[in-house]
C-alpha cells in the first residue's frame, strides 16, 4: 500500500520548488503580504492550508501569479 502523507509546514526553498518559482520571489510574496509565512529562526515556514490557499488564489485572483 502506497501512503503519501503531506508535510504540515514548508521551507521557502520547498514552496519555490513545489510552484516552480525562484525563492525570491517566494520571499516578496511574503513580505508584500500575499503569502503568509512565520519565521522559525532566520527562516520562514508556511503552513500546508497556507501554500492550498495562495496556490487557489493565484489561479483566479491575484495579478501577481
Amino acid at each position: 500500500m502506497l501512503f503519501c502523507m503531506e508535510k504540515d509546514y514548508y521551507s521557502v526553498k520547498e514552496v519555490s520548488q513545489k510552484l516552480g518559482y525562484e525563492p525570491i520571489t517566494i520571499y516578496r510574496y511574503v513580505w508584500f503580504g500575499e503569502l503568509k509565512a512565520f519565521k522559525v529562526g532566520k527562516e520562514y515556514r508556511v503552513a500546508h492550508r497556507e501554500l492550498e490557499r495562495f496556490m487557489t488564489a493565484c489561479k483566479y485572483e491575484s495579478p501577481y501569479c
